[in-house]
C-alpha cells in the first residue's frame, strides 16, 4: 500500500485512511478476466461523465471485494463505510445529499 505507484499511500497526509477501491488497485491483477473486464467497461462508461466524479468506478472496484465477504450486507451506509478517505470525514452518501 505505502510503496505502491498505484496507491501512492505514503504521500498522504496524517488522517489519510485506505480505502477499498485503493486495494482493489493493488489486487486488480488477482481477480479474473471477467472482473477485469467489467471495471474496464465502467471506466469507459463514466469518464466523460462531469456528474460522476469517479464515482461509479470506486463503488464497483469496492463492490468486487465485498463479493468476498458474505456477512456484510452491501448497503448503501457499508459502501459509504469502506469509501471513506479520511478520519473525521462524512461518508460519500452522507454528503451528497446534503448538496
Amino acid at each position: 500500500m505505502l510503496v505502491s505507484e498505484r496507491t501512492a499511500s505514503a504521500k498522504k497526509t496524517v488522517g489519510a485512511l485506505v480505502t477499498l477501491d485503493k486495494v482493489f488497485e493493488l489486487v486488480e491483477g488477482k481477480r479474473s478476466y471477467e472482473k477485469r473486464t467489467d471495471i474496464y467497461q465502467m471506466t469507459e462508461r463514466f469518464k466523460n461523465d462531469p456528474e460522476d466524479h469517479d464515482w461509479a468506478l470506486r463503488v464497483a472496484k469496492a463492490i468486487c471485494l465485498l463479493e468476498f465477504i458474505r456477512d456484510l450486507p452491501r448497503t448503501e451506509a457499508n459502501l459509504a463505510a469502506v469509501l471513506v478517505d479520511e478520519v473525521g470525514k462524512a461518508p460519500p452518501c452522507v454528503r451528497f445529499k446534503l448538496l
